[in-house]
This record gives C-alpha cells, structure tokens and sequence, in this order.
C-alpha cells in the first residue's frame, strides 16, 4: 500500500501508511491526521493532503475533514461512524457534501467487496 511522507509541526519526517488513515481535519493550515492510536499534526491546507493519497480512497464529508472511505462502519443521514477504535464519535457530513460523498462511499464498497 501506498506510504504518505509528512513533516510535523516540529519539522520532523514522518512516513505514514495510507491505509492506516482514518480521517484528517483542519483548522486554521494546521492538519490533524487521525490513524488508529496516534494523531499527528502538520501545516497546509486539506486539498493539498488530499492529492497526495487516493482519490478512490478518500473524501471530504465536510469542508474541513477528508476521510479513509475503508475505515467507515456506518454512514447514516447525515454522520458516518468509524470502525473500532475510533468509534467514539460520529462525523457529521453536511448538505453541501452529502451528495458527493454518499456517491463516492457507495462507489467505494462496490468497488472493494
């Protein structure tokens, strides 16, 4: 699979596996990158990160959040749910992007049976 190669907000490399991704948010150039334990943090923007990982494999279900189609448990009207252990909350997907994003989801678990 596929590794994204990132530096921190302490100017450290750090090299992470796409799969293990579950979502990333942002918040004023500063992106938070959820895996499965650890969150790391770096400066840009979410549609720079975005073309850096697979198209086919993620999608924003808001402006400030891009997540890891593979890692959703649930999608239901109008929040997604990840698999354990970042279960503990839902993401809400706004209107603007539910469209988009259920089209994407839907294409995804078609894809990957």
């Amino acid at each position: 699979m596929k590794s994204l190669t990132i530096k921190d907000l302490n100017n450290d490399t750090i090299q992470i596996d796409v799969d293990q991704i579950f979502y990333a948010q942002v918040d004023n150039d500063i992106i938070d990158i959820y895996l499965e334990k650890d969150k790391y943090q770096v400066k840009g923007s979410l549609g720079g990160l975005q073309a850096n990982l697979p198209a086919a494999m993620f999608a924003r279900p808001r402006i400030n959040t891009l997540v890891n189609l593979s890692k959703i448990d649930l999608l239901r009207s109008g929040e997604l749910h990840f698999v354990k252990p970042r279960n503990g909350f839902p993401i809400a997907v706004t209107r603007s992007y539910k469209d988009n994003f259920r089209h994407q989801y839907e294409v995804y678990r078609q894809n990957n049976k």
